[in-house]
Order: C-alpha cells, then structure tokens, then sequence
C-alpha cells in the first residue's frame, strides 16, 4: 500500500511497499512541514510552519507554493475533494478553499487556541481538534463553528473517523 509523510526542513517523503522503503520527494522549501492530505490520486496539499502551503496535482512528482495570507503556524489539512478543503493552525486560525488553493479564506471561531487537526465527515460536517481538549464541529460546511464538550484540558492533536459515524480523538498523555 501506499503512504506520504510529512516533517521537518520540507520533508515529504513517499512510499510505495507498504514501508520498508521511503523515497525523498523535493518540496521546494526548508520550513517544517506538519501535515498532508491527498484529494484523490494525484491532488495534495501539505502545510507547516510560518504558513507554508504546498499543492501537487502531479501525484506528489512536483510541489506549488500557494498563499493563505497567514504567517502562523498550520497544523492540520483536510480536502473533501480536489476543490473543497480546510486548513487549521496557531491562535485559532481556520482557513478555507473552494478552488483548489487557489484562494484561501478565512474563518473566524472567536477562540485564540491552537488547532491542530481536521477531519470532514462531508461536505457539510466537519471537526476540528486542539488545545487544551478543544473540539469544534459545523455541520454548514463551515461558515460557523460551535464548541464541543469533550471532558479533558488534555491537548487534542488528531482526530479521524474509525467506522460508519464514529470519529477518534487522540492527544496529550494518550488520552483518546
């Protein structure tokens, strides 16, 4: 099976066997790289540090920069399909593209924490995972976001969908 990997100075790293050999793709840049999401077969987008956004729709042979309009730190992306995606990051930061990141929009939340993963069900409902047990859900394809209980301060950092309607969240000190 296929896999992709992200880290730091512009990794991405790509593997083909199902692990036992990694090969170095050139991303054009040295800032550290925090997430990678494929829209399909040849469409991704990775983001990172000091708001680098990078897009492939060659299969990951050539990566674009694209703008966010942002310095801050992203974290977590996640495409619903090769136009519709979200970007999350420092101090609450929500970003959205409707045209392949060709223009990214923000989102305001009203929250300076830190997010640091995203996951959509749909194009309708999506979740967003962060500091201090943060969790925020849309089910309007994002134009709002509200506040979810998740009963720990624990620091979220991923969240993805297990089976049918059941999402996972997972942080600090193992919490799940």
């Amino acid at each position: 099976s296929e896999g992709w990997g992200v880290g730091g100075y512009g990794a991405i790293i790509h593997n083909v066997d199902g692990g036992p050999v990694w090969t170095d793709q050139n991303s054009g840049v040295t800032s550290d790289l925090n997430c990678i999401c494929f829209a399909g077969d040849r469409h991704a987008w990775a983001v990172g540090a000091g708001g680098t956004i990078l897009f492939t729709n060659d299969g990951g042979s050539s990566w674009l920069s694209q703008s966010g309009n942002t310095g801050y730190d992203l974290e977590g992306v996640y495409f619903a399909d090769t136009d519709r995606g979200w970007v999350v990051g420092k101090d609450g930061l929500i970003l959205h593209t409707t045209n392949s990141g060709a223009d990214w929009l923000s989102r305001e939340t009203g929250l300076d924490t830190d997010f640091f993963s995203i996951y959509l069900m749909n194009i309708q409902e999506g979740w967003i995972v962060g500091q201090d047990g943060t969790i925020l859900h849309t089910d309007d394809g994002g134009a709002g976001w509200e506040r979810e209980g998740s009963e720990t301060e624990k620091s979220l950092y991923d969240i993805e969908r297990i089976v049918g309607n059941t999402l996972m969240a997972v942080g600090s000190d193992g919490i799940i």
